[in-house]
């Protein structure tokens, strides 16, 4: 009888519909039109265990290859139960944002801007559920501080994942993921760069529940701050050019290794 067992879990296990379903699901890639190869592994077995060393962010219009991955966290190679990534919603002029109407400080708009990150948050576990708070989520910038969330946040992208009765706090099942706008203040810092630059890390709060089955029980819960770890400012000129005049411009083609 045990080797009954063990011989369907094997088959199981090595099953390419099986994997290919975890490949869909987990990275949101469409396995009936694709092929392993171009996901890194000849199998989608061996693809899946591929992307999820790597911590593959989840495919949408937003987390295409022309949109850069400037922060994120280990996700479930590391331990994590909601993996994170950061980035960043970019102007025409590569210059950060300012704030229409009300009052600047000493009247200079240029101490008054802030920026739109685009965070795509996935519960990456198999099983069980996970909350995350995006509304206390928190930036920290060098020689700035920590500064938290500036209005409310706005999805821009959800796919089967269920919003809960507060604003800013989401619901996620296994392997579902959203993708939303987060506006943060980053005070006199003029170009994206400078922002980029300087900004050292990403958390948001998160409660993590074994089984998505189980109602929350309040001794089964684990509480913790998911944290999104920006690259150094080497990286980032590989994606921005200084212009004559001192103007910049964004290359999100280019290849880079990390």
């Amino acid at each position: 009888m045990n080797q009954v067992m063990k011989g369907t879990l094997s088959h199981f296990v090595s099953n390419e519909k099986v994997w290919g379903k975890f490949v869909r699901n987990r990275f949101n890639i469409k396995t009936a039109t694709s092929r392993p190869k171009l996901h890194g592994g000849p199998t989608w077995k061996e693809a899946y265990r591929q992307m999820s060393l790597c911590n593959r962010v989840p495919k949408s219009r937003y987390t295409s290859k022309r949109n850069i991955i400037f922060a994120k966290n280990g996700g479930r190679m590391q331990g994590d139960p909601v993996s994170v990534w950061v980035l960043l919603g970019h102007t025409d002029n590569c210059e950060t944002r300012q704030h229409t109407g009300g009052s600047t400080i000493n009247n200079n708009s240029q101490r008054n801007r802030f920026v739109n990150l685009h965070v795509c948050l996935q519960n990456v576990k198999s099983n069980g559920i996970a909350v995350v708070d995006a509304l206390s989520s928190t930036l920290e910038l060098l020689d700035g501080g920590i500064g938290g969330v500036q209005g409310w946040p706005e999805i821009v992208y959800q796919g089967k994942c269920h919003v809960s009765d507060v604003d800013g706090v989401y619901i996620l099942k296994p392997f579902e993921f959203i993708i939303v706008c987060l506006k943060f203040d980053v005070g006199e810092d003029v170009k994206e760069t400078d922002f980029l630059a300087r900004a050292l890390s990403f958390r948001v709060p998160v409660t993590s529940k074994g089984n998505a089955v189980d109602e929350f029980v309040e001794k089964k819960l684990v509480r913790y701050m998911a944290t999104a770890t920006f690259h150094p400012e080497s990286y980032i000129w590989h994606y921005y050019s200084e212009l004559p005049g001192g103007c910049l411009t964004f290359n999100p083609d280019q290849l880079v290794n990390v």
